[in-house]
Formats: C-alpha cells, sequence, structure tokens
C-alpha cells in the first residue's frame, strides 16, 4: 500500500488528519470523532504532501485529481462542495469529510478487510475548577 491509501490508513488510526498546511478560509474544522469536518481542498492535500516527505519509498505526491478520486475510492462518503472563504467571498473547494468511524467503515469495505482499529475516545470533560495546591 503506497501514498494515498497508506496516509489515509495512517489518519484513520490516529484519529488525526496531520498537519493542515494552508488556511481553511476561515472555516472551523469541526471534530472529527464527534461528526463530518470541512476542510479545504488545499489543506488535505497539504496534509498528505506534507507526511509524503518523510516517506519517499511510499512512492510521490500524485496529482490534485488523482488524489481526489482515490480518496472518493477508499472513503465512499467524502464529497466536495465549493463554499464562501470566510472575509474575503472568494468561492473555495472543500470536502467534506464523513465522521472519522463512518470513515473507517469505508475504508474497510474498500480494502475488502476489517482493521482492528483503536477505540474512539471522548475527550476529557473541561474542568472549571481551579486545583487548590
Amino acid at each position: 500500500m503506497k501514498d494515498v491509501e497508506a496516509w489515509w490508513l495512517d489518519a484513520l488510526q490516529t484519529g488525526e488528519l496531520g498537519h493542515l498546511e494552508g488556511d481553511n478560509e476561515g472555516h472551523d474544522l469541526g471534530d472529527w470523532h464527534a461528526g463530518p469536518l470541512v476542510v479545504s481542498k488545499a489543506a488535505l492535500r497539504g496534509a498528505y504532501s506534507i507526511w509524503m516527505r518523510d516517506r519517499r519509498f511510499d512512492g510521490g505526491v500524485v496529482s490534485d485529481s488523482a488524489f481526489t478520486t482515490r480518496l472518493k475510492r477508499i472513503c465512499e462518503g467524502l464529497d466536495t462542495k465549493q463554499r464562501r472563504a470566510v472575509g474575503s467571498g472568494a468561492r473555495k473547494w472543500y470536502y467534506i469529510v464523513p465522521p472519522l468511524k463512518e470513515c473507517r467503515g469505508h475504508y474497510d469495505k474498500a480494502m475488502k478487510r476489517t482493521n482492528g482499529w483503536p477505540a474512539l475516545l471522548a475527550p476529557p470533560p473541561e474542568d472549571d475548577e481551579p486545583d487548590d495546591l
């Protein structure tokens, strides 16, 4: 398994998309564990490119169109939409990434196997009480 598929597997195992290089045009990403993410195409592809820099033996960085095609093949619920960027008003392309659990299911289906995914842990509750020292 190389490049896009290996990067996506790593993201699904860690529950993190990596370093999202570039501006998400003022939109909040959301919490991947709780629901879908809205991430600019440039930022998500940038995260893949950064991941690939340290993995020369996993192949080269694929083109934008190949990245989208291959990602949609292993994440059936992935969608692309245009939205207005906050502030500039320019229309930009975004991926609508399904919730993490759903992405894992799509990956298993596409790869025709079942992975032993790490449990999805809820973030610790925020403590409003100051610690007594």
